[in-house]
């Protein structure tokens, strides 16, 4: 319902138009000539040097006089040098915005858009030649309030360089706008402290009029702004300057849209609104993976929720131009264009998203890997709320497949264990979904919040693996997501379902068993199941024969299957259906004592392993206690 409502939602007071609809560039640096459809969030995407910064620093110098940050105009370096020459004419570089105009500023016979033309010459802008008026020539009413609509268009420029001068300048740029805000407190509170100062530094104050014979003081400086870029601030007692890049440049849309906020307090009722433009060089750089895609949705958020905000975004990345992906219902408030170099000129093509994958090569073999691994993310995300509520229970977790491992398991802890099922938590998860790779998220998302809590406070897991195709791949890649992120002393134990010795003759024989929940049945299980219509037949029973099997047959051996047993083929050539699964659970839950104890026998291994790691301390109570009652028939007397 959301994402329906990002799209349906009203727009700038009321229309569905973003402020900036095009961009005209002409003979800035490698562009000599680019028209730019813009939209709430306008992508640029290409190769190293191919011009996408450009459009960025041509707004910037639009904007705010400069092509970077501390970067002045310079005709020299910015004009194109390979612009045509213009018979009697002055070389100068031309940026012009079309502007789509609020429903509120719509006039009856008007256009509804505005062009704003500014020109830059050898000597600096030049003003004369620039203008502001409706697209088409007209110009603005008297008493129009179109011009302070224009005049309060703010851009921020924010570097592929991110470094700590940058960060200063956005804390700079926080006081900015609090002295704004709240000139009265800040200067309340900074007379405050210099009183305080002049207190402490009384004496050395005193020694300084007598050396100069004149009044000495300690006075802050009248504009704050130096000291406010070298505050820290900080995260869990960690100061931003001391965070990694990546968190840092995750706190960059945060601070532009609380700036932006701050700035739109200061309007009085009726007064004309601050529009908040945003180019932002490579968001990707620096930024590992699941934080990317954070920072995608924050900006995604940011823009839907309002309108007086636009991105415009450098990126070589996917997970920047291909927002369709993840917020399909977003696509149409985004455009992406292709930058290319051709020659020494930089061309700007509006594409859609699956062509920009084609061009760059190498996305179509990352686009589909980043689907995959935000959708991974995804899943142990959805995780993670779960697992904390089992991690603050403080019980001993045995985590299984799915709902009916969970009723079986259940059944024979209470059959076999000698510790109570209360103390125990046997979970497959929310219900949600099950299998080996839903075990595997569950598993890894509680690895995850447990290393968080105090040694005192942790106790130990175990994840049941089915002893199959997809059970052995997710117990692996379990394995190594432990190693490479160092969880290996968390206390979970990988566990796989044993074969049984009933099926122990046909795993000698050459027959590749996959062992599950249901291989651990008695044959009277499988003969009930099959009678009352929980089976299926195997999707491919062929598999079940190995490779020597297999030689053997192609070289005149008969068929193995024909050799079966009539209960080792049920095994092998059916199945139990979902529905199967959950009435054969529920049926042998319900036997009572004796009955469940012979039915489960197969599963009395597979609690004692589980029970052993997750309580050790029984274990070792009852093997001492059972070497002590071993001595003590030794030592009895003989009859």
């Amino acid at each position: 319902m959301r994402e329906l409502w990002l799209c349906s939602r009203v727009r700038f007071g009321g229309g569905d138009r973003r402020m900036i609809s095009r961009i005209s560039i002409r003979n800035f640096r490698s562009i000599a000539s680019a028209d730019v459809e813009a939209n709430w969030i306008t992508t640029f995407v290409g190769e190293n040097d191919a011009g996408k910064s450009n459009v960025l620093r041509a707004l910037n110098l639009f904007f705010n006089g400069q092509t970077a940050a501390d970067e002045p105009f310079d005709f020299i370096r910015d004009y194109n040098q390979f612009a045509t020459a213009r018979q009697n004419k002055a070389p100068q570089i031309e940026v012009t915005i079309i502007f789509d105009l609020p429903d509120g500023y719509h006039r009856d016979g008007l256009p509804t858009q505005i062009e704003w033309r500014k020109v830059w010459r050898r000597d600096g802008e030049a003003r004369s030649l620039g203008y502001r008026r409706y697209l088409g020539g007209a110009e603005f009413p008297p008493r129009s309030k179109i011009s302070a609509l224009l005049d309060r268009v703010q851009f921020t420029y924010v570097p592929a360089i991110k470094d700590k001068a940058f960060f200063a300048d956005l804390q700079g740029r926080l006081y900015d706008v609090l002295a704004s805000v709240a000139e009265k407190p800040l200067k309340d509170s900074a007379g405050a402290f210099q009183a305080q100062l002049g207190e402490q530094l009384q004496d050395l104050l005193k020694t300084l009029e007598v050396a100069f014979g004149a009044e000495a003081t300690m006075r802050l400086p009248e504009n704050l702004r130096e000291i406010f870029e070298n505050l820290e601030i900080s995260s869990g007692e960690v100061p931003l300057s001391r965070r990694g890049d990546g968190i840092k440049i995750r706190h960059i849309p945060m601070m532009l849209s609380f700036i932006a906020e701050k700035h739109d307090n200061l309007m009085d009722r009726g007064g004309v609104r601050y529009t908040h433009l945003w180019g932002f060089e490579e968001p990707e750089n620096n930024v590992e993976m699941s934080a990317a895609f954070k920072m995608r949705d924050g900006f995604v958020d940011i823009i839907a929720n309002s309108d007086r905000y636009q991105l415009l975004m450098t990126t070589h990345s996917p997970i920047f131009y291909r927002i369709d992906q993840q917020r399909p219902k977003a696509a149409e408030w985004i455009t992406t264009h292709f930058v290319s170099k051709h020659g020494t000129e930089t061309r700007i093509d509006t594409r859609a998203p699956n062509e920009v994958d084609e061009t760059m090569g190498l996305m179509p073999i990352v686009a589909p890997y980043v689907a995959e691994a935000k959708a991974r993310f995804d899943q142990l995300d959805a995780q993670l709320s779960s697992v904390r509520e089992i991690a603050e229970q403080r019980r001993p977790t045995l985590f299984v497949e799915g709902e009916s491992d969970r009723v079986i398991l259940c059944r024979a802890w209470e059959a076999y264990s000698r510790v109570p099922l209360d103390r125990v938590n046997i979970t497959a998860g929310d219900g949600a979904y099950g299998g080996a790779a839903a075990l595997h998220s569950r598993a890894l998302a509680w690895l995850l919040t447990i290393r968080h809590r105090p040694v005192a406070d942790r106790v130990r897991a175990v994840a049941l693996f089915d002893a199959d195709v997809a059970g052995g791949a997710a117990r692996k890649a379990l394995g190594e997501e432990i190693e490479r992120l160092n969880l290996g002393n968390l206390g979970l134990r990988r566990q796989t379902f044993r074969t049984p010795p009933r099926l122990r003759a046909l795993a000698q024989a050459g027959f590749n068993l996959q062992i599950d929940l249901e291989a651990l049945y008695t044959d009277s299980t499988w003969e009930k199941a099959e009678a009352r219509g929980w089976l299926e037949d195997q999707d491919n029973f062929s598999a079940y024969l190995s490779k020597g099997m297999i030689e053997e047959m192609a070289a005149g051996a008969p068929n193995p299957f024909a050799a079966l047993e009539p209960a080792d083929a049920l095994r092998l050539r059916r199945k139990f259906t979902d529905r199967g699964k959950q009435a054969a659970s529920k049926m042998l839950a319900a036997l009572g004592p004796g009955q469940v104890e012979r039915q489960l026998e197969n599963f009395r291994p597979v609690i004692a392993d589980a029970e052993t790691h997750l309580f050790p301390q029984a274990a070792k109570a009852q093997g001492q206690l059972a070497a002590k009652q071993g001595a003590q028939d030794v030592a009895a007397p003989a009859a």
